[in-house]
């Protein structure tokens, strides 16, 4: 689904530290591109996080802005 000039992809987060994740979804990502992940909280909490490594579908995230508490 698409918001304005954003693509929603839905995805699997397997692994997850403050610093960052390990997420499979279904769009091509590379190493170095920005993302956003939004996590489905009662506020909706999003991060901006940067692709440090990929194999196929399942990306390793590095997490830009911090995760509240």
């Amino acid at each position: 689904m698409c918001r304005g000039s954003e693509m929603v992809v839905p995805g699997l987060g397997l692994e997850m530290s403050k610093g960052g994740m390990s997420l499979c979804a279904g769009v091509h990502l590379n190493p170095g591109d920005l993302t956003e992940v939004e996590f489905q909280t009662l506020g909706r909490t999003r991060v901006t996080a940067i692709v440090r490594s990929r194999t196929g579908y399942c990306f390793g995230l590095e997490f830009l802005t911090e995760l509240p508490n």
